[in-house]
């Protein structure tokens, strides 16, 4: 199965984190980030509420949501840098930080700095990355894991270094395109096409233990998070702030 998302989309975001409760599912699936909107200026549009009030609504407690003032940014320098650390075994860590970045945290993710400064902390997690890779001999990786290390993954126009990472990113737009750019998320299955919020209720219906007890303990969808979490979350949001 596949799902084609978009970092600029608050559907996709919670998509996300919904895979991540459905582990089962999440070892099935694979992901296509598209840009929705290449021309989109840098530093993004603001979310209009009506989409924020929907996204909410069918947030369970505890799961993430679009914050008021929120701005959609420009994906396409995301979808870069997702797809060079995909290459690199990286792909859910650093899904889950572009996803949190823009919608948890409110960064400018397409501003080339921050994007370097984000992805540097996301391959310094993981330093087996790092470690003697045999391709090394046939080439240039010892100075493409170089570049890793500071978070050199996009090019200051936005797209990725690597030729393996631009055709990742031009064989996933092309996909969605070729299905008429349906709403998004878009969940691909060999029996047919899900789209929009009609993938969050198939995740809930295909992995409903792990939905129990949000919903029993926290009666209804609000989308709002505990103290502990809010409190996290503004740990977070200050030190990537400060980072930057």
């Amino acid at each position: 199965m596949r799902l084609i998302a978009a970092f600029s989309d608050p559907w996709s975001f919670l998509v996300s984190q919904r895979v991540d409760r459905c582990q089962e599912f999440a070892r099935q699936v694979s992901w296509c980030m598209v840009t929705v909107d290449p021309h989109r200026p840098l530093g993004g549009i603001p979310l209009d509420e009506g989409t924020a009030t929907a996204v909410r609504a069918q947030a369970f407690a505890g799961e993430m949501v679009p914050e008021p003032g929120i701005r959609r940014p420009n994906g396409g320098p995301a979808t870069a840098a997702y797809a060079e650390a995909e290459i690199d075994g990286l792909a859910a860590p650093m899904r889950r930080a572009l996803f949190e970045a823009i919608w948890r945290d409110h960064l400018t993710i397409d501003d080339p700095n921050v994007l370097r400064l984000l992805v540097a902390r996301v391959y310094a997690a993981h330093p087996e990355v790092f470690d003697p890779h045999p391709r090394s001999v046939l080439g240039d990786w010892s100075v493409r894991l170089a570049a890793r290390r500071q978070g050199l993954v996009v090019s200051m126009a936005g797209g990725p270094l690597s030729d393996e990472a631009h055709r990742k990113v031009r064989r996933w737009q092309l996909e969605w395109d070729s299905l008429g750019r349906p709403e998004l998320p878009v969940l691909l299955a060999k029996d047919g096409m899900l789209t929009g919020a009609s993938v969050l209720e198939f995740l809930v219906e295909l992995c409903a233990s792990a939905f129990v007890t949000s919903e029993t303990e926290n009666p209804g969808r609000g989308g709002e998070t505990s103290g502990v979490d809010s409190e996290a979350s503004e740990s977070a949001r200050e030190s990537a702030l400060v980072s930057a």
